[in-house]
């Protein structure tokens, strides 16, 4: 009979995945360790949520090119964001010039990254979420579609707003990229408060998805944000 028991458990060690397998010896060496210390039951359970976590993030995270791709357009979009409401309010001037063009580069460049990211999501899904519940995950996912959206259409139609104008977008000052629509007063003047709303709702979108990030990270403390920050091959 113990023989027959022993047979079942290897069957069933061997069953499951070298990751799963790794995984449970983790958290079992978590245990060990911390009951030879002469831990508490309910700090061993907060050590090994926290252990658990921690190797979730390092086995589940996402891959180097989408956290690269990540960061860095978060860091592009808040320069934008800071030229953007900077430069309106400026006098017609050859630094105002300058700093509309390198709004325009950011826009560009955004525009290309997140077409790479989506790109780059297809080939390599992202891990699953965290557990949370149902109402958390659809928000999440929804945010997600939105910040994506904004991204796009956000550059896209300050792109169309500088053809409407009849000021070329000049990338780097090496491209001339080519005019979306002819040049139209008219369809210049909605271009430009459909780019402004556009810009404004990215804005509060990023914020809120910054903030439930924090949120994951310190109030629910799973691994959420840890698994954008762990670098990993890929």
């Amino acid at each position: 009979m113990a023989r027959a028991s022993h047979k079942c458990e290897s069957r069933s060690i061997f069953a499951v995945s070298p990751r799963q397998r790794r995984f449970r010896l983790h958290v079992g060496g978590i245990r060990e360790g911390v009951g030879q210390l002469g831990m508490s039951g309910a700090r061993l359970s907060g050590f090994d949520r926290r252990g658990a976590s921690q190797y979730h993030a390092r086995m589940q995270g996402y891959t180097r090119t989408a956290i690269a791709l990540h960061w860095l357009m978060a860091a592009l979009m808040t320069a934008g964001f800071a030229l953007g409401a900077t430069m309106v309010d400026l006098h017609i001037s050859p630094r105002k010039v300058r700093l509309y063009a390198y709004h325009k580069w950011i826009g560009i460049t955004v525009l290309a990254l997140v077409l790479i990211r989506c790109c780059w999501r297809l080939l390599h899904p992202p891990p699953p979420a965290e557990p949370m519940p149902r109402w958390q995950l659809s928000a999440a996912n929804f945010t997600h579609a939105l910040l994506y959206a904004l991204m796009i259409c956000t550059p896209l139609i300050g792109w169309l707003y500088s053809s409407a104008s009849g000021y070329p977008v000049v990338y780097l000052k090496l491209w001339q990229l080519p005019d979306l629509v002819s040049k139209n007063d008219a369809l210049a003047k909605v271009l430009v408060q459909v780019h402004g709303v556009l810009a404004w709702t990215l804005f509060w979108v990023v914020l809120l998805h910054s903030a439930a990030a924090l949120k994951h990270h310190f109030i629910d403390r799973d691994a959420t944000l840890r698994r954008m920050l762990v670098w990993r091959r890929g």
